[in-house]
C-alpha cells in the first residue's frame, strides 16, 4: 500500500471516529433532555461503532508512526552518520534492517554506503 493511500485512509478513519464521538455526545444530551430510551440505545450503538473504529485507527496510526517516522528517520540519520540522532528511533523500536519508503536502502545499508563505519559497528 502506498504511503499517501495509507495516510489518507488513516485520516478518513480518524475523522469518522471523531464524528461518531460527536454524534454520541449529541445523542446523550438529546436523550437526557427528552428522557428517551431509544436515544440511549442509539447512543450505545454509536459508542460501539466509535470504539470499533478506534480499534482500527489506533493500530494503523502506530504502524504509520513506526514505518514513516521511526524507520525513515533512522535511515536518514544513518546515511548522514549521525549516531546521536540514530539512537532515538532505535530506542523506540525502529529496525536497522527495515527499508525506508520508496524502496530506499536499509539503515545499515545507508550507513555503509555513506562510509559511516562507526554506525555500522554500533548496530
Amino acid at each position: 500500500m502506498s504511503e499517501s493511500l495509507l495516510i489518507g485512509a488513516f485520516c478518513v478513519l480518524t475523522a469518522i471516529t471523531l464524528i461518531g464521538l460527536a454524534i454520541g455526545v449529541l445523542l446523550v444530551v438529546w436523550a437526557r433532555r427528552t428522557n428517551s430510551l431509544a436515544l440511549y440505545v442509539l447512543f450505545a450503538l454509536v459508542s460501539f461503532a466509535v470504539f470499533a473504529a478506534f480499534l482500527i485507527v489506533l493500530p494503523m496510526g502506530l504502524f504509520i508512526f513506526h514505518e514513516f517516522v521511526l524507520n525513515e528517520n533512522l535511515v536518514f540519520a544513518c546515511g548522514r552518520g549521525d549516531i546521536a540522532e540514530a539512537k532515538w528511533p532505535l530506542a523506540l523500536g525502529a529496525s536497522p534492517d527495515a527499508d525506508a519508503i520508496h524502496g530506499m536502502e536499509t539503515a545499515l545499508g545507508s550507513a555503509a554506503s555513506g562510509g559511516h563505519r562507526e554506525i555500522v559497528e554500533h548496530s
